[in-house]
């Protein structure tokens, strides 16, 4: 496999580092579909109830982003701190954080 992340002398660069512009843009965006889903709430109009199916719709496509995220993290951390790490005991870690994240996750 290909490892995902670079190296800068003997350090390597974390994969949230190297893909914070592509992570940053997904979370802006994210943030801009939950403050619009906030506005259609507080500006709805007294029993209008298009509202509700507008709303319900934003909420199902801002999960679909969320997951979208979640998705990309997962992978590059399967990659970064399990897949291509070279000393077991860091590999074992990585294996535990993400099993315990999608622990959490699932709930």
């Amino acid at each position: 496999m290909t490892k995902r992340w670079l190296t800068q002398g003997r350090a390597k660069v974390s994969h949230i580092t190297l893909h914070r512009k592509r992570l940053t843009g997904r979370i802006n965006r994210l943030i801009g579909q939950l403050e619009g889903i906030r506005r259609m709430v507080a500006e709805a109009p007294e029993g209008d109830d298009v509202v509700c199916y507008a709303v319900m719709q934003q909420l199902a496509a801002a999960r679909g982003a969320m997951n979208g995220l979640m998705t990309q993290l997962v992978e590059e951390h399967l990659d970064h701190h399990v897949v291509d790490e070279e000393r077991p005991a860091k590999r074992r870690q990585g294996a535990e954080e993400l099993v315990k994240v999608l622990r959490s996750f699932r709930k």
